[in-house]
C-alpha cells in the first residue's frame, strides 16, 4: 500500500513489476484507513507525505496495524 503516492515516484517500479498483481485505489487517505479493510499488505510505504499530517503518529500506527506478519512499513 502506498500512501500519499502523489505522482508515483516510490509505486511506479512496482506498478512497472507487478501491474497484474496490484490494486490501484485513488482515495482520500483518511476515508481508506478508517474503512473496516479486511486485507492485509505485504509493505505499506509512505514517501515524502507524512509532514502534511499534523496527527501523522496515528496515521502510522493505523497503517501499520494492516501490516502481514513479517511486512514493511517503508518511509523517508
Amino acid at each position: 500500500m502506498d500512501l500519499g503516492a502523489g505522482e508515483g515516484s516510490a509505486s511506479k517500479t512496482w506498478l512497472e513489476g507487478y501491474k497484474n498483481k496490484l490494486e490501484t485505489i485513488c482515495s482520500d487517505v483518511f476515508e481508506f484507513l478508517e474503512q473496516d479493510l479486511n486485507q492485509r499488505f505485504d509493505l505499506v510505504c509512505a514517501v515524502g507525505f507524512l509532514h502534511h499530517i499534523e496527527d501523522y503518529l496515528a496515521l502510522i500506527q493505523k497503517a501499520v496495524s494492516l501490516i502481514k506478519p513479517m511486512g514493511y512499513f517503508f518511509s523517508f
